[in-house]
């Protein structure tokens, strides 16, 4: 079969993880088969043509089910589609069962869980406290009886409350009605005084701010917050046992969610760092002692100005006790592709040479200030990569999803950029693959000049061996 045709196949059945599971010494399940079938294939046909291949991985891979392992179960923004980790984590040339990935700007942990199912080693890092939180409960099997008499204990200590502890929201009168507020916070006080092991804490934090978010006043459509139009109308009909039947609700269907968790034997899952930049040193830090360096980085690094993770999550930060307030701008500051940059920062155009800087000065001619925030993207990303580079394993695999973005009306090829900043540390690349968008969040028409993106590119380089 050719690549072209291996790609229009498709495949309901060969992702099915009740197949995953096979027996040590059993050879590789299906889905290995055939992912790797198709790697092969695809890689042949780029090192034939040095052209990017065509492929919709929602074909090649098979539809996967809403409610499959414990991906949906907050509606975090921007995530990355399931079937690309499910696809690269299944390919033998990759990555094998006791091989370790990480995934630098890890997110609610989509890569993490599809590590788990597939039985590699996931290592995940990110700036945004709330993402590593999720990311970590998402990964955490947990038993079902003992989640759920434990939210219904949290449940009846915070009926009896006479007061709770309101954390540091943002503006938290404006987002909640009183009864809403009052409520979240007997609840939040009946976390956080209650002697609970750290998975199930953990756990009954993202129910709580799951309950906040769907209490709140804002437009739950939209991913940042934004008032929706009728807040007043809803407020008023608001009450306490909202909350109540909410947070039940939504911790029962958690709780089902992580007793499902894959439990393949020996197999482990970290959430340590928030600076993808850092990774050597937590590494050397202590992380060495219980993990093997990364064989496979596979991730989706964020956009250049288009995202807004600290914005989005600010509700659920200020519940879970993960950030104050004035502890958000802070966050912010640290992300890589921020929007706002100090005063001085807009002065510094410089960036990794080659395409890139001339790109930037192009930007430049029409506006300064969002050449600055891409400079300033690129040179943090430029960062990351030489450290990831330099921790990946000698022969390892980088794979990293990207596009491209309008910038003051030129267009930036970011994922070229992004490749041409790993190939000057010495990356090799074995593969391209575009696949159509069906649709993304968090993409304003400010920072893509009104113009959407319609593909993404997946980059696959290999690290020559020592």
């Amino acid at each position: 079969m050719t690549a072209a045709g291996l790609v229009r196949a498709t495949a309901p059945k060969w992702i099915d993880h009740s197949e995953a599971d096979a027996l040590p010494g059993a050879g590789p399940s299906a889905q290995t088969r055939r992912a790797s079938e198709a790697f092969g294939l695809l890689s042949e046909e780029y090192a034939r043509t040095s052209s990017a291949q065509d492929v919709s991985f929602r074909q090649l891979v098979g539809p996967i089910p809403v409610n499959d392992l414990s991906h949906s179960i907050h509606p975090y923004p921007a995530r990355v589609l399931r079937q690309i980790p499910r696809f690269f984590l299944h390919c033998e040339q990759l990555a094998k069962p006791g091989d370790v990935v990480l995934d630098p700007f890890c997110g609610s942990g989509t890569v993490l869980v599809e590590a788990r199912a597939a039985g590699v080693h996931g290592w995940g890092i990110d700036c945004n406290p709330f993402a590593r939180l999720l990311s970590e409960v998402k990964t955490t099997p947990l038993d079902a009886t003992v989640a759920t008499r434990s939210l219904s204990e949290i449940l009846s200590r915070a009926k009896a409350s006479r007061a709770g502890i309101t954390p540091d929201v943002v503006n938290v009168d404006l987002w909640f009605s009183g009864p809403v507020k009052r409520a979240l916070a007997r609840l939040y006080r009946a976390i956080v005084e209650a002697d609970l092991r750290t998975e199930v804490h953990q756990y009954l934090l993202v129910t709580l701010a799951l309950t906040a978010d769907r209490c709140s006043l804002r437009d739950t459509r939209i991913p940042v917050p934004v008032r929706r139009k009728d807040w007043k109308q809803h407020g008023d009909g608001q009450t306490t046992s909202d909350v109540w039947v909410t947070f039940d609700a939504l911790g029962r269907s958690i709780a089902s969610r992580l007793a499902a968790v894959p439990q393949p034997a020996l197999v482990s899952t970290v959430v340590e760092g928030d600076d993808a930049s850092q990774a050597p040193a937590i590494f050397a830090g202590g992380l060495s002692n219980r993990l093997q360096r990364p064989r496979l980085i596979l991730t989706s690094p964020p956009y250049g100005a288009a995202q807004k993770y600290i914005r989005s999550s600010s509700l659920a930060l200020g519940w879970t006790g993960l950030a104050t307030s004035s502890e958000l701008a802070g966050l912010e500051r640290g992300l890589i592709g921020r929007e706002h940059l100090h005063k001085d920062e807009c002065l510094d155009l410089t960036t990794p040479p080659g395409q890139i800087a001339r790109d930037i000065s192009r930007v430049a001619s029409d506006d300064e200030v969002r050449a600055a925030v891409y400079a300033n993207y690129f040179r943090s990303m430029d960062t990351a990569f030489k450290s990831l580079i330099s921790l990946l394993e000698p022969g390892g695999i980088l794979v990293f999803i990207a596009g491209t973005n309008v910038v003051a009306g030129e267009l930036i090829e970011t994922h070229a950029h992004l490749e041409s900043l790993a190939l000057r540390y010495g990356m090799v690349p074995i593969l391209q693959l575009r696949d159509t968008i069906r649709g993304r969040v968090l993409l304003t028409k400010r920072a893509l000049g009104g113009v959407p993106l319609h593909a993404e590119t997946v980059h696959v380089l290999r690290k020559p061996a020592a």
